[in-house]
């Protein structure tokens, strides 16, 4: 299918890839906002200290518009029991939310949901593909 070549071009780059734009311009209602650049230990809900970059940010920007209501929903890939997915993705997507309450975003702004497996949006029969099914995204209400 065409999806799939768009998929392995994208791979090629995603080394590389972009820290997420979570600028004012970007986070507007509608928007669903990867965050690259945020990462998890292994098999944890710990963040990597190298994610606060992306968070602090993102907080900045929440902090400006305190109108605006995010899902911070957590993914991962398909490797492991439904259970346990949709448990670790709920955990990092609390974790997300703890960091961003504790730089001061108001929590009456932030939601948090596991989605475990839900929604790939890359094939998880490679190691890169897994990669970036496991990720969390801010959905902007």
């Amino acid at each position: 299918s065409m999806n799939e070549s768009a998929q392995d071009a994208s791979s090629d780059t995603a080394k590389e890839e972009e820290k997420a734009d979570v600028s004012a311009d970007a986070m507007v209602s509608g928007a669903s906002i990867d965050l690259n650049g945020v990462t998890f230990k292994h098999a944890s809900a710990k963040l990597q200290s190298s994610s606060s970059d992306v968070l602090d940010k993102a907080a900045e920007t929440l902090k400006s518009k305190p109108d605006l209501n995010v899902e911070i929903a957590g993914y991962t890939d398909n490797t492991g029991s439904d259970a346990a997915n949709k448990k670790i993705s709920q955990q990092r997507a609390n974790a997300v939310k703890d960091y961003l309450e504790s730089k001061g975003v108001s929590a009456s702004q932030l939601t948090a949901k596991g989605y475990g497996s839900d929604s790939p949006v890359a094939d998880n029969g490679t190691q890169e593909g897994r990669d970036e099914n496991r990720r969390v995204e801010l959905h902007v209400k």
